[in-house]
């Protein structure tokens, strides 16, 4: 289907909302995750890919970096993440434990300081007259094994907290990542071209090092489950999620 118009507007207050298009919903991404705790929009109906698109696309094409923009992002999307892996993963008992994880996650996706802090360092640079930036390169850090325990909605954010909150070891100075252009459909291409050749996968070996990348990865595998394209599973608590093909799943260990 064809992408359709995207658009911002301007209030009187001189703030930039950027307005979503999509199959099943048309206007800001505020309302949306309204409409959606509301009960007034079915989670499973929304396209969680258009909207990173469509979101991610409308900020890069601001003429400036607009944090605020990026920080909402992050923090209504980070909502919507919840509420759709919820919606999939789900078991039949609910855990006792959601809302609290729920409410962690926004608090810390609302604490967007390495935005905050690269958007300050790079308008420093511009006005010193430097056009030439540099690119994160360093890869996110490992982390140990746990007790073993199944795959299950606390333990998916748990990984992705973990995405979001750290940082590069080895230096007290600040690294400035450059935006990259993040596409879930290429990302969600990327994976099942890679699962081609490999039966099971690492997340962290294909989710990248950046937050859009992150971010687009995440949506991509959420979307391939859903489809039944992939299968999600995890050896040990707060170890490494597992993306394997339906015919390559792993073996218990």
């Amino acid at each position: 289907m064809p992408a359709r118009s995207r658009s911002r507007t301007v209030p009187a207050n001189g703030v930039v909302q950027l307005e979503l298009h999509l199959d099943t919903f048309d206007g800001p991404l505020e309302l949306l995750l309204l409409l959606i705790e509301q009960h007034r929009l079915p989670i499973t109906q929304v396209s969680l890919a258009q909207v990173a698109d469509q979101y991610l696309a409308q900020v890069h094409a601001l003429p400036e970096l607009d944090v605020d923009l990026l920080a909402d992002f992050l923090s209504i999307g980070g909502k919507l993440l919840l509420l759709k892996s919820r919606a999939l993963l789900l078991t039949d008992e609910p855990d006792p434990e959601a809302e609290e994880v729920a409410s962690d996650l926004a608090d810390r996706l609302i604490t967007y300081r390495v935005f905050r802090a690269a958007a300050e360092h790079l308008r420093d640079i511009e006005q010193r007259g430097q056009r030439t930036y540099t690119t994160l390169r360093e890869p996110l850090a490992s982390l140990g094994p746990g007790p073993l325990a199944p795959l299950n909605p606390t333990a998916l954010l748990n990984i992705w907290r973990r995405f979001v909150e750290q940082e590069p070891r080895g230096s007290d100075r600040l690294d400035v990542p450059m935006l990259v252009r993040a596409n879930v459909d290429e990302r969600r291409a990327a994976i099942l071209d890679a699962l081609r050749e490999e039966p099971n996968l690492s997340f962290r070996s294909v989710a990248g090092d950046t937050a859009d990348l992150v971010i687009a990865t995440f949506l991509a595998i959420l979307e391939l489950f859903r489809r039944g394209l992939v299968h999600l599973e995890q050896r040990s608590l707060f170890g490494d999620l597992r993306v394997c093909r339906p015919d390559g799943a792993l073996n218990p260990a």
